[in-house]
């Protein structure tokens, strides 16, 4: 299913940092009633579940650890899904971990 939306042109972007006042970001939260920060949680989510990696990127390793990284960012920034981004964290590790197996 991944591969077919991704062959039909649809794809993930990457969320912006919850620190971010790009013009993109300022109008989403003008125009938009839902929380940025519960948006961007989805969105690592979507770009961290292994299926999605794998279709994605030839890299997945290097891919898995540039996604923690900045899941770590989002943990130490966005306080209130601290707990939810450690979990996603830890998910995209033991992934990399079973890659490397």
């Amino acid at each position: 299913m991944v591969r077919m939306l991704i062959e039909r042109g649809h794809v993930i972007s990457k969320p912006h940092a919850p620190d971010c006042l790009c013009s993109s970001c300022k109008t989403f939260l003008r125009d938009s009633g839902s929380s940025m920060s519960q948006i961007r949680l989805n969105a690592y989510k979507a770009v961290a579940n292994p299926t999605y990696i794998w279709q994605v990127t030839d890299d997945p390793i290097l891919y898995c650890f540039e996604i923690d990284r900045e899941i770590e960012t989002c943990s130490d920034m966005d306080k209130e899904f601290k707990v939810e981004y450690e979990q996603l964290g830890t998910e995209v590790r033991d992934f990399t971990v079973q890659l490397l197996s």
